[in-house]
């Protein structure tokens, strides 16, 4: 059947190939394992990011509103108080908000008033608004102002709507 130099030779080259696809095969598993493992982590990161959303949900991608105190009041410019959120949540020595001081330019076409809480509601708009006039914002009053841009990364804000709260 075999030769005596041959048998040898043959047995070491099966023994060298059956090693070699052990070894490929052995490679494919882990490699398929280790892939796996790395999708299932992904979709657990996913899960969890979805499941922490609902709870503390993303920053908002533009900030029109602000609100916050009267601390300095120069004709038809005001300095408020106030604070942007900045992280969804706080951590160790890293606030959720951080407290600015926003400039807010009033002009003519700014709507200023306070909402008449002893009011009624009229076809489910809401309570009535009592027009008010810059002149009845003074220093120490708290206000919510409204404008059509991103008010995170500007130092001036266009007031469209002022509402006087207290």
């Amino acid at each position: 059947m075999f030769k005596k130099k041959e048998a040898p030779q043959k047995i070491i080259l099966i023994f060298i190939f059956l090693s070699l696809f052990i070894l490929i095969l052995s490679l494919v598993f882990v490699g398929g394992y280790l892939l796996g493992e790395k999708k299932i982590r992904e979709g657990e990161v996913k899960f969890l990011k979805a499941e922490l959303s609902k709870v503390y949900p993303p920053l908002p991608s533009k900030i029109t509103r602000i609100s916050g105190r009267v601390i300095e009041k120069k004709g038809n410019l005001l300095k408020v108080r106030t604070k942007i959120k900045i992280r969804p949540f706080s951590q160790p020595g890293k606030p959720a908000y951080q407290t600015t001081v926003k400039k807010v330019k009033v002009t003519k076409e700014t709507e200023i008033y306070q909402i008449d809480k002893k009011g009624e509601r009229k076809n489910n708009q809401g309570l009535p608004k009592i027009f008010l006039s810059l002149d009845d914002i003074k220093k120490g009053s708290y206000l919510v102002v409204s404008t059509d841009k991103d008010v995170r990364n500007l130092d001036i804000i266009q007031a469209k709507e002022i509402e006087l709260v207290f």
